[in-house]
């Protein structure tokens, strides 16, 4: 199948992280990976996920074939500096990766100045965690 780009519109919620596994070994002709966050979901959710522990889950040392050969720019629109979405910018980076060329990030419009620079901060963070890596931050 040939899949160049890809949208996933996603909580980044532990239940989600397989799902995105999955795709990653099954699409491996991605050159670009846009991860669109969205709100968290108001019901209350188990405190348990079947074993994955959100803090590690994307710190193992695993790679896609996409991701060695191919992928070229991840996208992550949304994005405030928070731990989920660092954890899976920094798989995308350290993954083998050798290809990676640009990390965009979109900052939501409405977010206020202090959770701005928090969130430049995080951006500056993943620019400095590789050499051939631009990271490109953009005020919605």
């Amino acid at each position: 199948m040939e899949i160049k780009p890809i949208v996933l519109k996603t909580e980044l919620h532990p239940r989600e992280f397989n799902g995105i596994r999955l795709l990653l070994i099954n699409f491996p002709n991605l050159e670009t990976v846009t991860i669109d966050l969205l709100p968290p979901s108001p019901i209350a959710t188990a405190s348990s996920y079947a074993g994955i522990d959100p803090q590690t889950y994307w710190m193992q040392n695993i790679s896609y074939e996409c991701q060695r050969d191919i992928l070229k720019a991840v996208i992550v629109k949304n994005f405030i500096g928070g731990a989920k979405e660092l954890h899976i910018v920094k798989f995308f980076i350290r993954s083998g990766c050798e290809h990676l060329e640009r990390a965009e990030i979109y900052m939501p419009f409405d977010l206020d100045n202090g959770r701005k620079v928090f969130a430049h901060a995080k951006s500056e963070m993943l620019q400095r965690s590789s050499n051939h890596l631009q990271v490109v931050v953009h005020n919605s």
